[in-house]
């Protein structure tokens, strides 16, 4: 009897189960979408032309994992002024373009950054809150390279390629009374490519710098690669920085220059690419990941609007 119940029993609990069932809809509201705006500006960056070039897209719902949409119809404003002194600020409406390697900007044709000067970012569009940031081009560190004779090495070496290693070593001169940051590149020409980034030892640089110091290999992230650091352990004296860089090349294939890039940076550049990669490595599910752990000093928006100079020392490749 007890085996002819038991098939009975498992059908009422199926039942039972499946009536207790109920469709819940998540409500996302896209009603209170912001405008994401992205902003690095510098006078004297090879990399990223003299003129301001301003990003706007809109931020989307958790659901939607389209690629960003570009706004073609925003109102970007930019106003200089110098910092320290009494005359007349400047502004500009900034003028969209596209080219053929997917750039989408809005691009100043007067108003170029400089030393010494702050900005102000004003973007309006009709379907969003109009969105304010300010930021400023910090003073140009200079610094000076030396570099060992590079040296072949058969350590994890890969098959037709050869692995060199050199020490790179430079002196930075600290202000005590303030609070500098600083974004530290080492990049190869390669003729008929272009600059490519380096691999920068980390533990080496980490135990000079100290433990705020986050330095990031391109393998691990191309957008916010680099050693990212303050003068906190500086002291008020000169810093003089020694570490190891190394990278693969095939024994056909060398490069021409190396290139060491010191970027004095703002605090908004500082804290947006150092939180940015901590971000990143969190995981990519939406509901487990802390998005406004990240740094953001667009008023009524996202992103970043931030200002930085670069120095840079080119030295020819030797073998």
């Amino acid at each position: 009897m007890l085996k002819l119940k038991l098939p009975y029993y498992l059908f009422i609990c199926m039942i039972t189960f499946y009536s207790c069932e109920k469709e819940i809809e998540l409500d996302f509201n896209d009603e209170n979408q912001s405008l994401a705006v992205y902003s690095l500006f510098s006078p004297n960056d090879i990399f990223t032309g003299n003129s301001f070039q301003v990003q706007v897209s809109s931020t989307q719902s958790i659901l939607d994992d389209s690629e960003s949409q570009y706004l073609e119809d925003a109102t970007v404003t930019i106003t200089s002024e110098q910092m320290g002194e009494s005359t007349q600020s400047i502004s500009e409406r900034l003028s969209f373009h596209k080219d053929g390697s997917n750039q989408i900007a809005y691009r100043t044709d007067n108003i170029l950054p400089q030393d010494g000067y702050t900005y102000e970012l004003k973007v309006e569009h009709e379907n969003f809150p109009t969105v304010i940031a300010k930021s400023f081009v910090p003073a140009v560190t200079e610094i000076e390279v030396e570099l060992s004779a590079f040296k072949k090495s058969k350590e994890n070496q890969a098959p037709d390629f050869t692995r060199y290693f050199t020490k790179a070593s430079i002196d930075i001169e600290d202000n005590f009374n303030t609070q500098n940051h600083y974004h530290l590149l080492v990049w190869l020409f390669y003729p008929g490519i272009g600059w490519y980034s380096v691999h920068i030892e980390e533990d080496v640089l980490t135990d000079q710098l100290g433990a705020d110091a986050t330095i990031i290999n391109v393998e691990n992230s191309p957008v916010f690669f680099g050693a990212h650091f303050n003068d906190k352990e500086f002291n008020g004296q000169k810093k003089e920085l020694n570490f190891d860089i190394a990278f693969s090349i095939h024994e056909e294939d060398f490069p021409t220059e190396i290139k060491v890039q010191l970027r004095s940076v703002s605090e908004d550049y500082h804290r947006y690419f150092v939180e940015g990669f901590r971000q990143s490595q969190a995981g990519n599910n939406p509901f487990f990941v802390q998005t406004n752990n990240i740094s953001n000093n667009i008023e009524n928006g996202y992103g970043v609007f931030a200002g930085y100079s670069s120095y840079d020392v080119e030295i020819p490749f030797r073998k």
